[in-house]
C-alpha cells in the first residue's frame, strides 16, 4: 500500500517530479533565447517551484510578504512569459553543421555560452575572449540559409557577442576589432531577418560608440563608406517595412559617425528619408531616437558633434 502524502510539499510532488521540472525549466530557457537572445531568462528549477507556489496579487490590500517577497512580479510575469513545455529542440533538427547523430545540436551549446557572457564573473575569465573559442561562433554567423534552426543558431550566436559588448567594457572592444565581427554584422544587417538585423545593429552600435571603435571604423574611406552603405540601405528597407526598435539603433549609428569630422561625405550619403517626414509617423511616441535625429541633421547641416560618447546635446 502506498504511503500517504503527509505534507503539501508531497502532494505537489505527485504531479511535479524532479523530472517533469528539469524539462520545464530546459525547454522554458530554450524558449526565451529563441524569443529575444540578449535577454535570457535563466531560470532554475528551484525558481520554477516558487513560481508555481505563488498564486496572489502584489497588492498592499492583499500581499501576503512571505509569499510576494519570493519574486518580484516583474519576474514572475517574465517567467510565465517564457514558462513552455513543448520540446523546442523539434525546430532544429535540420541543423547539421559538422555533427553527427549522437552530438548536441549546436544551438543549445551556444545558448549556454550566451548564459556564461551574461555573467560578469564567467564573462572576465579570458577563456571566454580567447581567440581560438570566439572563432567557434564566426561560423555560424557565415551560414545563410533563411531556415528557422539556421536562423535560431545566428540568433544565438550574435546574442553572445552582444551580451559581451553591453557591458562596455574596452577589453571587450579591443578584441572584437582584431576578429571579422564587423564585416559579418554588416552582412547581417543587410540580408538578415528583422531580429538578427536588431541585434547585429546593436553590436555595431556598441562598437561605435566606444572611442577606439569609432576611429578603426573611419580609419579609411573603404570601412565608412560600407558601413555607411549597408546604414542606407537598411533606411531605405525600413521606409517600406517600418520597425521602430530597429530604426533606432540605425540612427544612433549615424549619430556616432557624425561625432567624426574627418568624415564630411556623411553629408552626402544621409539618406533623404532621415530628412523628411518618412519616419514621422514611426518616431511619434519615440522622443528620444527623435532627438537624435534632430541632433544627427544638425550635427551634419553645422558641422558640429554631439559629446564623445554619443549622447544628444539638449538644444538652447
Amino acid at each position: 500500500m502506498a504511503r500517504k502524502p503527509s505534507r503539501s510539499e508531497d502532494y505537489f510532488k505527485m504531479f511535479f517530479s524532479d523530472n517533469i521540472l528539469s524539462v520545464i525549466t530546459e525547454q522554458s530557457n530554450l524558449y526565451a533565447i529563441q524569443c529575444n537572445p540578449s535577454r535570457p531568462l535563466n531560470l532554475s528549477t528551484k525558481e520554477l517551484e516558487q513560481f508555481i507556489a505563488t498564486r496572489m496579487f502584489w497588492s498592499k490590500a492583499s500581499r501576503v510578504h512571505q509569499v510576494a517577497d519570493t519574486m518580484s512580479l516583474n519576474r514572475w510575469e517574465a517567467i510565465k512569459k517564457a514558462l513552455h513545455f513543448n520540446d523546442m529542440r523539434q525546430y532544429q533538427q535540420e541543423v547539421q553543421i559538422h555533427f553527427t547523430k549522437s552530438d548536441h545540436c549546436p544551438t543549445e551549446s551556444v545558448t549556454l555560452w550566451l548564459c556564461c557572457s551574461a555573467s560578469p564573473h564567467i564573462r572576465n575569465q579570458d577563456c571566454l575572449l580567447g581567440r581560438s573559442h570566439s572563432s567557434l561562433l564566426y561560423p555560424f554567423l557565415h551560414t545563410v540559409s533563411k531556415t528557422r534552426p539556421f536562423e535560431y543558431l545566428r540568433l544565438t550566436s550574435l546574442g553572445v557577442i552582444g551580451a559581451l559588448v553591453k557591458t562596455d567594457e574596452q577589453e571587450v572592444i579591443n578584441f572584437l576589432l582584431t576578429t571579422e565581427i564587423i564585416p559579418l554584422c554588416l552582412r547581417i544587417m543587410e540580408a538578415g531577418s528583422e531580429l538578427s538585423k536588431t541585434v547585429a545593429t546593436f553590436i555595431l552600435q556598441k562598437i561605435l560608440l566606444d572611442d577606439t571603435g569609432l576611429a578603426y571604423i573611419c580609419q579609411t574611406y573603404e570601412r565608412f563608406s560600407h558601413v555607411a552603405m549597408i546604414l542606407g540601405k537598411m533606411v531605405l528597407q525600413l521606409s517600406k517595412e517600418p520597425s521602430a526598435r530597429l530604426l533606432k539603433h540605425v540612427v544612433r549609428c549615424y549619430l556616432r559617425l557624425s561625432d567624426n569630422s574627418s568624415q564630411r561625405s556623411l553629408r552626402q550619403c544621409l539618406p533623404d528619408q532621415l530628412k523628411d517626414t518618412t519616419f514621422a509617423q514611426v518616431l511619434k511616441d519615440d522622443t528620444t531616437t527623435k532627438r537624435w535625429l534632430a541632433q544627427l541633421v544638425k550635427n551634419l547641416q553645422e558641422g558640429q558633434v554631439t559629446d564623445p560618447r554619443g549622447i544628444p546635446l539638449t538644444p538652447q
